[in-house]
């Protein structure tokens, strides 16, 4: 099985996700962004 990874870092937030190849989410987090 394929995974595919994306993540979004903001200014505030830093968010992660993991889907598998059907496109489920397999993990995500969300964390507060260092300054």
């Amino acid at each position: 099985m394929k995974y595919y990874g994306g993540c979004d870092v903001g200014s505030t937030y830093t968010k992660a996700v993991i889907l598998d190849e059907t496109g489920k989410i397999c993990a995500d987090t969300t964390i507060r962004s260092k300054i």
